[in-house]
């Protein structure tokens, strides 16, 4: 395994967690407000790149970091790191209005949309709830392969609450410390303390 990792960077959510509690109802394409939510989703994205690559949510808490779900992306226009992330804050919108609104108000919505709506699509959509900054690196040169390898090694190492697949141990490797560290500096940045001293934690991390 090889390539360069040319970027990182951090998007913070609190835009979009404070416009979910100014705004009671969650915006559909039925009952309006899509629009100018999607308009602000795309603002919020706009500094991810049109790259693949892998990103973590999760939360900053001071010298406290606790990651919520890995993943990563394609090369292509529409499934680059900025054209999957923002499609998912669309899809998964539900979970900002749950911090502010509850789950019983936004499932009640929802099921006035679909009556079997709520019940079977809160749960994915409530378990980025605790999330307020998506992470990315980019990775231009890895692999379909590869860039698995490094999805799995991440969620081997920061053990994020949502990701419910566990799949087979993943060995050290340079690229992937290398991956790891960049993530790690993010982190950094945030929460000002240094991954692995005594003050540090992050949250079910092994």
């Amino acid at each position: 395994m090889g390539g360069d990792l040319s970027e990182s960077g951090s998007i913070a959510l609190n835009e979009l967690f404070e416009y979910a509690k100014k705004c009671h109802d969650v915006p559909t394409k039925k009952f309006g407000g899509f629009p100018e939510f999607s308009n602000l989703v795309r603002t919020v994205m706009e500094p991810t790149p049109l790259e693949k690559g892998l990103y973590l949510w999760g939360a900053a808490n001071r010298d406290e970091w606790k990651s919520v779900y890995v993943g990563k992306t394609g090369k292509n226009k529409t499934s680059s790191l900025r054209a999957r992330l923002t499609e998912t804050l669309k899809d998964e919108r539900a979970f900002l209005w749950i911090r502010s609104h509850g789950r019983e108000e936004v499932c009640r919505q929802y099921e006035k949309i679909n009556p079997s709506y709520g019940e079977r699509s809160l749960p994915r959509h409530e378990a980025k709830v605790d999330s307020d900054f998506i992470l990315w690196v980019t990775t231009p040169t890895l692999d379909d392969e590869e860039l698995a390898e490094a999805e799995r090694y991440l969620i081997q190492r920061y053990n994020p609450t949502a990701n419910r697949q566990r799949r087979n141990p993943v060995g050290q490797s340079e690229i992937l410390e290398r991956i790891k560290a960049k993530f790690d500096s993010e982190i950094l940045s945030l929460t000002g303390i240094k991954l692995g001293s005594s003050a540090f934690h992050i949250e079910g991390s092994n």
